[in-house]
């Protein structure tokens, strides 16, 4: 045997044992659950993931990690087979608030982002009571300061001490409107009804105006109901684990992409290509003609649409998709046609009587007309007329 039979050998000998010593759980992973597939990229330290490709055993999909955009194939254990990096991500680039935030884990107090001249914010803070202006990147990272003066001891309440003072009265969804100086602003939801809040200095409340109603959070399985309520098509939920949930959909003859909020409202659409025109029962049967098959019922089911025709002598359970292509065919049995003696006795199931079995054909340029009994005994022959 040749070392490289001896190689192979080895290797279905290595891949048998790594399947039958797999745990259950990383044997029935479904690769037809987008959050699988996304979980098991994010374990990995990507993020920003999209599914492209799907076979049998494989998932492509491509996702960043540390700025690089890479093609990830995810097989059908769950494991990561193959990472090949195809080019740069767009950095995400920071909201006002996140600026904030990433300064205030640097140590400042009292951050207040005051410009905004791309690709840099101007922000002020306080650190060991000295107040310093910031120029900030894109990223967060501070790229110069200056000193600006002193900070006077703080004696009011910090942005993150005003939503913990709020939470403890119960209010949630807490969005601060004005944060620079006493009073200070906000809204929130209670007991189901949005409020808009003026709170004190040191966090006391003063006062509390109802100025609506506070929408109940969706469940992500009403993803596919919400859409369709909004006007929808064709809907297929590409990410539902984690927020914002992402969808393709069809409007108006355009496929979209969508981002949607926790509350089912659309953020983002983008155009992304043109949807195919879904196939009806009509073309579908005049299809399934032209492909040869006979004898069918097509019935429609939430996927597209089912039925078991005849080809020849055998019988096949077809399903389609929504757009008219073959989901699967398999062979169940063999298809038994009717003789013409079969038809005869249906008829007189029926309650027909005197029936009989005539045949005109062709013999010798004369045209005749041969009749036979219901055993197939030919009872009579008579000359009709002469064949072109």
């Amino acid at each position: 045997m040749t070392m490289y039979f001896k190689s192979l050998l080895f290797a279905l000998l290595g891949f048998v044992i790594v399947l039958t010593s797999l745990p259950t759980a990383a044997q029935t992973i479904d690769l037809g659950s987008d959050e699988q597939v996304y979980r098991v990229l994010e374990r990995a330290g990507y993020r920003r993931g999209q599914i492209t490709k799907r076979s049998i055993t494989i998932i492509t999909t491509e996702a960043c990690r540390n700025g690089e955009k890479y093609r990830v194939k995810v097989s059908i254990l769950g494991k990561i087979t193959s990472e090949s990096r195809i080019g740069s991500c767009g950095r995400e680039r920071l909201t006002p608030a996140q600026i904030q935030e990433a300064l205030r884990e640097q140590g400042y107090r009292r951050v207040e982002v005051i410009g905004n001249t791309p690709p840099f914010y101007t922000a002020r803070g306080c650190r060991d009571g000295v107040r310093y202006r910031l120029r900030v990147n894109s990223r967060g990272r501070i790229e110069s300061r200056r000193q600006d003066g002193n900070c006077a001891p703080n004696t009011s309440i910090t942005p993150e001490g005003l939503r913990q003072a709020l939470r403890n009265s119960g209010y949630t969804r807490i969005k601060l409107v004005q944060t620079q100086r006493p009073p200070y602003q906000a809204t929130a939801c209670r007991d189901n009804q949005r409020v808009e809040l003026t709170i004190g200095r040191r966090g006391n409340l003063r006062d509390e105006r109802v100025v609506g109603r506070c929408r109940e959070a969706i469940n992500a399985s009403d993803l596919t109901k919400v859409l369709k309520s909004k006007g929808y098509k064709e809907i297929t939920v590409l990410r539902r684990n984690r927020l914002p949930y992402l969808a393709e959909a069809c409007r108006r003859g355009d496929l979209l992409e969508l981002r949607i909020d926790r509350f089912g409202d659309v953020s983002r659409e983008e155009r992304v290509g043109q949807c195919s025109i879904i196939i009806t029962k009509e073309k579908l049967a005049e299809q399934l003609r032209n492909e040869g098959y006979s004898n069918f019922d097509l019935r429609e089911t939430s996927r597209g649409w089912e039925t078991q025709a005849c080809r020849g002598n055998e019988r096949f359970a077809l399903r389609y998709d929504r757009l008219g292509d073959r989901v699967s065919d398999r062979r169940v049995g063999t298809c038994r046609s009717q003789t013409v003696f079969d038809v005869l006795n249906t008829l007189q199931n029926r309650g027909a009587r005197n029936t009989q079995l005539f045949v005109e054909g062709c013999f010798r340029g004369t045209k005749y007309r041969w009749e036979f009994d219901q055993l197939g005994n030919r009872t009579g022959r008579s000359r009709v007329g002469n064949c072109r």
